[in-house]
């Protein structure tokens, strides 16, 4: 019994034929994809695509957001530094008029 049993690719059968299953060889009718399939095909590597664009927004977004936050300290820092150099410009305005005043009276 054993003998006459022959594999060639499809599955063992007693008799010696040769059976395929269906998925091994796909008949006229099973060639063409399905209005399914078709969606799957396209729908899931532009969802994929969709997602890595919307972390890559977000991600530049996230960096964006961070130079903006240090330029506004910058700014701020800028905003003291004219304030004092103000203050210091006025207080040498102030000694040199007094000491000009100074010497007018003299």
């Amino acid at each position: 019994m054993k003998n006459d049993r022959r594999r060639l690719g499809g599955a063992l059968w007693r008799d010696g034929e040769l059976r395929r299953k269906k998925w091994e060889r796909p008949s006229a009718s099973n060639r063409e994809m399905t209005g399914l399939q078709l969606y799957l095909a396209i729908g899931v590597p532009m969802l994929f695509n969709a997602v890595l664009a919307g972390i890559l927004i977000a991600y530049i977004n996230s960096k964006v957001d961070g130079v903006n936050s240090r330029i506004d300290s910058l700014n701020q820092r800028l905003d003291d530094l004219r304030d004092l150099w103000r203050a210091e410009l006025r207080r040498v305005e102030e000694v040199l008029d007094a000491r000009l005043k100074h010497l007018e009276e003299r």
